[in-house]
């Protein structure tokens, strides 16, 4: 089996506003091959970027655009080529779009050797450890506390059992963001789970200090306080609040 094309496909709405929604678009890649067979990835990052790396030709050694380098090869061979497309993107990769284009073609490759197989991936894998997973309802914080609890009823409607609120107008102000989270576990009460993205607006001593005001509202945990590169930050973070701290959702490779 030979990969025959890489195609990009972005996706997005008809108006997309200056918010902290990154589902305002995304790109899905299908992997193609000589038999017909066709994985599908997804690549959260900015389309337009998404498809310069793709479809881009080489410049020199170093510095190739992606689909070059698949088209021909075994998909079979994901760790290989895996290697092979970090090394030659490497003048311009390393980190954030190349590595998540990588990522989007990493699913897509298991998606073609799962379809192959006639396996789900998870066998591929090793084997699954469970049978499901809790989903959780994700929103952006709303002006008005008061809108907390609108929303809260919709998701607890539909079933869910845990709520994570971040971004939107949360970081502006400390009060303010303490005010947005006692109306949120007020709304959900103590037994569904809240969870808090602070969306990397914060620095270490600012995060330290919000952390333990936020610890009376027992959030599952609170996400994303600091920058991705700031690690000392979160070591410090870690040490000083009995909150969980959940980080890594930017952090593109090394």
């Amino acid at each position: 089996m030979k990969i025959t094309r890489v195609e990009v496909i972005p996706l997005h709405l008809p108006e997309k506003r200056d918010i902290a929604d990154s589902s305002q678009d995304a790109v899905i890649v299908k992997v193609h091959t000589d038999e017909g067979i066709v994985g599908i990835g997804e690549i959260d990052s900015h389309p337009p970027i998404v498809e310069a790396i793709v479809e881009a030709p080489m410049s020199h050694r170093d510095s190739h655009g992606v689909a070059e380098l698949l088209v021909g090869e075994d998909p079979f061979d994901r760790e290989k080529l895996w290697q092979n497309v970090y090394k030659k993107t490497t003048h311009y990769g390393r980190r954030g779009v190349a590595i998540q284009v990588m990522g989007g073609i990493d699913i897509a490759l298991w998606d073609i050797m799962g379809k192959a197989c006639d396996k789900p991936i998870h066998k591929l894998l090793g084997g699954r450890f469970r049978g499901k997973v809790q989903a959780y309802a994700s929103a952006l914080f709303p002006e008005d506390p008061r809108e907390i609890v609108k929303m809260i009823v919709g998701f607890v409607e539909k079933g869910f059992r845990g709520v994570k609120f971040g971004w939107g107008a949360f970081g502006r102000e400390g009060g303010r963001d303490i005010e947005l989270v006692k109306a949120a576990r007020e709304a959900v009460g103590q037994d569904i789970k809240l969870m808090v993205d602070a969306g990397e607006q914060w620095d270490a001593s600012t995060a330290i200090e919000r952390a333990r005001e936020l610890e009376r509202y027992n959030p599952f945990f609170l996400e994303d306080p600091l920058s991705p590169d700031d690690i000392d930050g979160y070591a410090k973070l870690a040490r000083a609040t009995a909150l969980r701290i959940a980080a890594g959702a930017c952090a593109h490779s090394s």
